[in-house]
């Protein structure tokens, strides 16, 4: 269990999730995870053997396959039947590297921050970027880290309420009683960071690719024209898009959602299906969401 945050400098952010002894390195799973990333094929077994050194991620990873989202009439009980039967390779690498990158951040002391939210929102949005990606022109190469782009998107609202717990309470308090105002504004006059700052700020110190620092920092400025800008644009749209569809929508947001569409060049019909699809799963996907929170369907 890590420990909460007692020390660095609260006027200083950046310099209390930089140098916290509560953020620490990486685990050896995620590390061999994301050396995973690297290869150019994925090996069944090498992959199992990797995830089943953390015997918690294994059950979650079961748990998952189990879930009503993916339907399956007959029970999974060890790791390589989820990968051949249900879950895939990349799917299971995305994900086990999703959750290993969650596990450190220890959310109870910020009641208000609901981590099924936060999953659903991630599994969402990774789902509709994936769905979307064949009409988006993506550059090349972006299908191999898009849906782990669309899980780690948000990764910075588990850093912040972790660090602050009560200036997120504070923050998540403020945008339910004022829906219009922006939540990163909020974050940024009550903690002086915003939650892309501090996902970036994590990302560096442990390594993270590249490509996907660059989601976490940009999935929301509908201007960025930087490396895989696409790829970046498209996540940030689809996570625009699940926040409407399921959430309070800022007002400020809409016109990036409309530019961001537009720059896409996305077929409105081809953005209407892969809502309906998602929609027709909507209760599968809130209860894969309450396993990968580890709290159980």
């Amino acid at each position: 269990m890590s420990t909460k945050p007692e020390s660095g400098n609260p006027d200083n952010p950046r310099a209390r999730i930089q140098e916290l002894p509560h953020l620490p390195p990486l685990a050896t799973v995620a590390r061999e995870l994301l050396l995973e990333l690297n290869r150019e094929e994925i090996d069944i077994n090498r992959l199992c053997r990797i995830i089943e050194q953390d015997p918690g991620l294994t059950a979650r990873l079961i748990g998952v396959a189990n879930s009503a989202y993916f339907s399956q009439r007959e029970p999974i009980y060890d790791l390589s039947t989820a990968i051949i039967r249900v879950l895939g390779l990349n799917l299971v690498k995305s994900l086990s590297l999703g959750i290993a990158l969650s596990a450190p951040f220890d959310t109870r002391a910020c009641p208000a921050f609901r981590l099924d939210h936060y999953w659903c929102l991630a599994m969402l949005t990774s789902t509709l970027a994936s769905q979307l990606a064949s009409q988006a022109q993506l550059e090349p190469g972006a299908n191999e880290y898009l849906f782990l782009g669309g899980l780690l998107h948000n990764l910075g609202d588990l850093v912040l309420a972790h660090c602050f717990p009560k200036q997120v309470c504070e923050v998540l308090r403020q945008t339910e009683a004022s829906p219009t105002t922006p939540v990163d504004a909020l974050q940024q006059n009550l903690i002086g960071l915003r939650a892309s700052e501090a996902g970036v700020i994590l990302g560096h110190k442990w390594h993270l690719p590249e490509r996907i620092l660059h989601v976490i920092s940009h999935h929301h400025d509908h201007q960025y024209r930087g490396e895989s800008w696409r790829a970046v644009c498209l996540i940030g749209y689809c996570s625009h898009l699940v926040r409407k569809e399921y959430c309070t929508m800022e007002s400020d947001a809409i016109p990036d959602l409309i530019t961001s569409h537009n720059v896409l060049e996305l077929p409105e019909n081809a953005v209407a299906a892969a809502l309906e699809r998602l929609r027709s799963k909507g209760e599968q996907t809130h209860s894969l969401a309450r396993t990968l929170a580890g709290r159980g369907a």
